[in-house]
């Protein structure tokens, strides 16, 4: 089965093409790379860039918003599986055979997401928290591949073993090229577009089935997360969270209320711990607005 890598870049051209280069010899002469970067200038990334690349490379420039760079892709995307890699994911050894050989094997399903090393990782102490916690007011922890009963991710550490997947990873995942004619990413999210992957998981999991593999390896830089002001990336993640919630009825006002006063308090106690107000700072402007755009 041949592969369509789909990578999303905005000015990060050096990031990209180091963390490519490091697993480009898994692709095959007949699969193909296709780069959608929405810098602020063209920057043409091709075969010339990483030499070892047997595929075609194709570069397309597009307006900002990842929603918009992912369907955009899609649409030029030619191959039997789509896979979507963020530019600061590199794959592991062997990965890609392994995702062929699941694929051949398992026809009924429709898409994996696999094991995400992370950069850094809470402690055991604050994972069990956020587990309790997530638990009580249905925010995101760490289990198996899911969403709660409040619509937020459930998120598999890299140690997890293969198992059913109700969430999807928006920029770790392989699917079926079958999929987008049902359905496409949802371009109401707009630049970082948080939870974006969490929205096409619902939509997904109206008609397909989906599987957490653990041989799908890669490790994540998370370059988003080195910025210190997490104040707009908080605001957007509930916004976000809050159309989601809405556009596909997930529950009563009460419930949607219930976590945001969650996602109010997660975010305190992460402040707290990394002494870094701007994490609860931004959820509050989130909550706020929301609240606001309620009473008009």
């Amino acid at each position: 089965m041949n592969i369509s890598l789909i990578i999303c870049t905005r000015n990060r051209k050096d990031i990209l093409i180091h963390n490519l280069d490091l697993f480009v010899d898994q692709l095959c002469v007949n699969d193909e790379i296709i780069i959608v970067d929405s810098s602020d200038q063209p920057n043409e990334i091709g075969n010339k860039d990483i030499p070892r690349a047997k595929s075609v490379i194709r570069y397309y420039h597009t307006r900002p918003g990842l929603p918009l760079q992912r369907n955009y892709g899609i649409e030029r995307a030619t191959r039997d599986l789509i896979m979507f890699l963020d530019d600061d994911i590199y794959l592991y050894t062997e990965t890609l055979e392994q995702i062929r050989i699941f694929f051949k094997q398992n026809r009924d399903i429709a898409a994996v997401t696999g094991a995400l090393s992370e950069r850094i990782l809470p402690s055991k102490a604050v994972r069990l928290f956020q587990y309790v916690f997530g638990k009580l007011w249905f925010t995101s922890y760490f289990g198996k591949n899911s969403l709660t009963p409040g619509g937020l991710p459930v998120l598999s550490l890299d140690t997890a073993k293969t198992h059913p997947a109700k969430f999807l990873r928006g920029g770790f995942s392989v699917y079926r090229r079958n999929v987008f004619d049902k359905i496409r990413y949802d371009e109401h999210f707009k630049d970082y577009a948080y939870l974006e992957d969490t929205d096409f998981s619902i939509q997904f999991n109206k008609y397909f089935k989906a599987y957490f593999f653990d041989k799908f390896k890669g490790f994540h830089a998370h370059e988003s997360t080195k910025v210190k002001d997490q104040s707009n990336y908080r605001k957007q993640y509930v916004i976000n969270y809050v159309y989601i919630y809405r556009k596909h009825r997930l529950g009563s006002a009460f419930k949607m209320k219930w976590v945001l006063l969650g996602l109010l308090m997660v975010n305190g106690v992460k402040s707290l711990l990394e002494k870094n107000p701007s994490f609860y700072k931004g959820t509050l402007q989130g909550v706020k607005q929301i609240c606001l755009k309620g009473n008009q």
